[in-house]
């Protein structure tokens, strides 16, 4: 009897380490594909931080002040793009964890703006497929008149 405990024991103990090796497998490669979208994210961010320094290119000639608006866009979307291209996604974790921390409000403002935002593309979506937004009974457009106010 002693022995079959040790056996389910030893069958115990490596089904564990099985379980816990095929985890940390499954983290790893989970964190390496977000860490590929964030690098793809940085690269796409360069793309559009390149697009925008052409755009105050072309602005200059004719209108300079906006050109150097642009142009300051255009610099801080390379900045984000670079900096966004050296952290990993821990790295980024943890900083939206620390902001969250140190400005609620504002995250709870924006995910309220997100919120609405979407709440707001999903109705206009759903009403411009004939689906099933409420339609309200209109009133006459500015200008008309309605003739069982005034007669015929």
């Amino acid at each position: 009897m002693a022995k079959l405990t040790d056996v389910a024991q030893q069958a115990g103990s490596h089904a564990k380490q099985t379980a816990s090796s095929m985890a940390a497998d499954a983290t790893q490669g989970a964190k390496g594909f977000l860490n590929s979208q964030v690098a793809a994210g940085a690269d796409l961010a360069g793309q559009v931080a390149e697009s925008v320094r052409s755009a105050a290119d072309k602005l200059q000639p004719d209108a300079p002040q906006i050109a150097g608006l642009v142009r300051g866009a255009a610099d801080g979307v390379k900045r984000f793009s670079r900096d966004l291209r050296e952290q990993s996604v821990e790295d980024l974790w943890r900083s939206a964890s620390d902001f969250t921390r140190k400005q609620p409000a504002v995250v709870f403002g924006l995910a309220s703006l997100a919120g609405f935002l979407l709440f707001r593309v999903l109705k206009a979506d759903s009403a411009e497929a004939g689906g099933h937004g409420q339609s309200y009974p209109r009133g006459p457009r500015v200008g008309e008149h309605s003739r069982q106010a005034y007669g015929p």
